[in-house]
């Protein structure tokens, strides 16, 4: 008995030396990973990171899960949680940090998991609890743990609206560090000069494309000026490359047009098309520029001179393949109505898609006063004179009065004036039966169909004849 119990001693050594080999090998390989990771972001390749992160989390993961009972077993939930966290998913990440910040043995390691479950519940939209678990870490003797805190507490702040508390924890913080953080403080308390100054100081440093795109966006919305100003400053920087100056045009040319500065915009996404012209960006831009021409015709016949390039256009790879597609589409749908058995329903919807999906109110408008002009005794005349009118407020006036002249007892003007809705809903039924059968409605739509009842909806003339959207 004695002999095989001696015996079992060598077996079960080696066994817990093979099983402690695996142990450390899973961690080791695990935190080559994470600083394979780092040295991509140092090397701007930030795609990379992401993916060298998610395969470090896995691997500590596995050794976490494997060996549950190991006393390094709060470095590998660590070296998980962190590295979800950098790859961007706090969501997983959470979970382990939460473990080591509450119970870890080790207490640089609890305070190292605290900061990060409070980025983490900042990102996932809790700063209350972040604010909470950093408040105290604040006043850490440690000057890097307490810098931390602050940063935290300052963002978790900012989320919670107290942009005032925000700055003054950002203030004794090294300005390089915090530039957005600041920004985004002086922009929530209506300080956007300030709020550019601070930006604008900021040009030289290294570039970090996510954090500028956020806090051009969020200046933007007050000053669109000033982010245009610091985006030609930035594009004129050496080290940024055609994509991220692409990006930044972009970016800027959505917000001038949301501003209601079409030319501004136009002219940032022909810069886009000179800076990146065989890069995804520049293929964006050169079709954000075809599909303005298109939004700014009047007549159908100019379309057609559009026809070629929309087709070459939807021949490329990604989105802008997929909006020249799209527009095609409608295309189609104005060509088979003119086929249609019911040509002026099939119309009307067609007209719709084309104000809708291509943005093109002018053309709509022309179109929806072909239908009357081309079948004046159609029951949805009037509604294409209302619809037409809603689109053109120079020609809205007279419009209007062609509509109470000629079809003064059409249930679509007396539901405008507030009359016999039955009436009118017995019209659009019978209408929605003619679109369903028409060829034009089978064809596939540009954008996702509402039931034809909203869809062509008449507008209600307010005092003075105003005509709101239909």
């Amino acid at each position: 008995m004695n002999l095989v119990r001696h015996r079992a001693i060598p077996s079960l050594v080696g066994t817990l030396s093979l099983v402690g080999c695996v142990y450390y090998n899973g961690l080791y390989n695990a935190n080559r990973l994470a600083d394979d990771a780092a040295r991509a972001i140092r090397e701007g390749r930030p795609a990379e990171a992401r993916l060298l992160w998610e395969r470090a989390a896995v691997k500590a993961e596995s050794v976490a899960v494997r060996y549950p009972q190991s006393r390094y077993r709060d470095d590998a939930l660590l070296l998980e949680g962190q590295s979800w966290r950098r790859a961007g998913q706090c969501h997983r990440a959470a979970d382990p940090l939460t473990v080591v910040a509450d119970s870890g043995g080790d207490p640089r390691g609890r305070l190292t998991a605290a900061l990060g479950l409070a980025a983490c519940q900042v990102e996932l939209g809790d700063p209350q609890r972040a604010y909470d678990r950093v408040n105290p870490l604040v006043s850490h003797p440690d000057r890097s743990v307490a810098a931390d805190a602050r940063l935290w507490r300052a963002r978790a702040a900012l989320a919670l609206g107290r942009a005032d508390d925000a700055l003054e924890d950002l203030g004794r913080l090294p300005e390089a560090g915090v530039v957005f953080d600041r920004a985004h403080a002086l922009i929530t308390l209506g300080r956007p000069g300030d709020a550019a100054a601070a930006l604008h100081a900021s040009l030289a440093a290294p570039y970090d494309e996510r954090r500028w795109i956020a806090a051009l966006d969020s200046l933007g919305r007050t000053d669109t000026g000033a982010a245009t100003a610091l985006v030609n400053l930035l594009v004129s920087r050496k080290d940024l490359t055609p994509g991220q100056r692409g990006r930044l045009l972009l970016s800027d040319g959505a917000r001038l047009t949301v501003a209601g500065q079409p030319a501004a915009a136009a002219r940032q996404l022909q810069v886009v098309v000179e800076v990146a012209p065989d890069s995804a960006e520049g293929r964006t831009a050169r079709t954000r520029l075809l599909l303005r021409r298109i939004g700014e015709l009047e007549v159908w016949e100019g379309m057609m001179g559009m026809t070629a390039a929309l087709q070459r256009t939807a021949e490329e790879p990604g989105p802008s393949g997929i909006q020249a597609a799209r527009a095609l589409r409608v295309v189609g749908r104005v060509e088979a109505a003119r086929e249609s058995p019911h040509p002026d329903a099939a119309l009307f919807v067609a007209a719709e898609h084309v104000r809708d999906s291509l943005g093109a109110r002018r053309l709509a408008a022309t179109l929806f006063r072909q239908i009357q002009t081309d079948h004046p005794a159609s029951a949805i005349a009037p509604k294409a004179l209302l619809a037409a009118a809603a689109l053109d407020p120079v020609s809205a006036e007279s419009l209007l009065a062609l509509a109470e002249a000629r079809y003064a007892l059409s249930p679509y003007l007396a539901a405008a004036r507030g009359d016999d809705p039955d009436a009118f809903a017995a019209l659009e039924d019978s209408l929605a039966a003619l679109v369903a059968a028409s060829p034009a409605a089978r064809a596939r739509p540009s954008v996702p169909a509402r039931p034809v009842g909203d869809e062509i909806r008449p507008p209600v003339p307010a005092p003075g004849r105003r005509v709101p959207e239909p």
